[in-house]
């Protein structure tokens, strides 16, 4: 559970310094300066959310450390060992999704302040409102549809909780490492389910709000809209080359004159 905490300080960090990318820029003058260039939109933005982005993977480095040497300690077991590594892709992506939120809001809101509070907020809701929403959930009668190794059970009680960074991280873990027994331990393949599901909604979110982005980034800071390039013509295959108007003659005696008299006479036979 000690690294979900490290994890969720980690992302509230990336979260306070994410929003400030462009702010930053836009007090100093120099995405002025940016904006003035030839480079495209996407192409500033995904250089911004790269410069975000930079911090989060040394966040998914230490699960993965911990997680394999101990899950080689105790002996291997596939199930255990894919837990391991889902973690990881889990962390990167929630913090892709974050990393785009915090570029999104600092693109709509032009005050860093809001932009800033509003993305450690989208954060803190995260952490403290996906658990409370799965504790409290009634189940019903789902409990009573679960097989016998608990995979029901599983996603009904902790498929929200999940989305936490503390408990995705935390109880994942937990349930690779540990054989203390307990719901968790004795449903490998639903934390694998819920590992895979909640990486894919948080994947999908971090597309989104980039495109999001993308597409209302030259509206909100008055950029002019990118227009495609006046294609360049081409000779028309097949021409001829100009003829020169001179008879044969005038050429044979304009190759024996030196080149100032030989010019001043093309011009003079030349038609006005």
């Amino acid at each position: 559970m000690l690294l979900g905490a490290l994890v969720t300080l980690g992302l509230l960090l990336v979260s306070a310094g994410t929003a400030s990318v462009l702010a930053e820029e836009r007090a100093q003058g120099s995405l002025d300066v940016l904006m003035s260039t030839p480079v495209s939109t996407r192409a500033i933005l995904w250089a911004k959310w790269r410069g975000a982005f930079r911090r989060v993977p040394w966040l998914a480095a230490w699960p993965v450390v911990v997680g394999v040497t101990y899950a080689i300690a105790a002996g291997f077991e596939p199930r255990k060992m894919a837990i391991v590594l889902l973690v990881p892709i889990l962390i990167m992506v929630q913090g892709a999704a974050l990393v785009s939120l915090g570029l999104a809001l600092a693109t709509w809101i032009k005050r860093t302040g809001q932009a800033t509070a509003w993305t450690v907020a989208a954060l803190v809701v995260s952490v403290v409102g996906w658990p409370i929403i799965g504790i409290n959930l009634p189940l019903g009668d789902l409990t009573a549809l679960r097989s016998t190794d608990g995979s029901w059970r599983m996603i009904a009680e902790f498929g929200l909780a999940m989305g936490c960074p503390f408990f995705n991280v935390g109880l994942s873990l937990v349930a690779a490492l540990t054989d203390r027994g307990g719901p968790i331990n004795n449903d490998r393949e639903g934390v694998m389910t819920l590992l895979i599901a909640w990486t894919l909604v948080y994947g999908g979110g971090a597309v989104l709000l980039f495109e999001l982005t993308v597409r209302t980034f030259d509206r909100c800071l008055g950029r002019a809209p990118e227009r495609p390039s006046t294609p360049r013509l081409e000779p028309v295959s097949g021409s001829r080359p100009r003829r020169s108007k001179l008879g044969g003659r005038d050429r044979e005696a304009l190759s024996g004159m030196s080149r100032p008299v030989a010019r001043a006479a093309s011009r003079e036979s030349s038609p006005r």
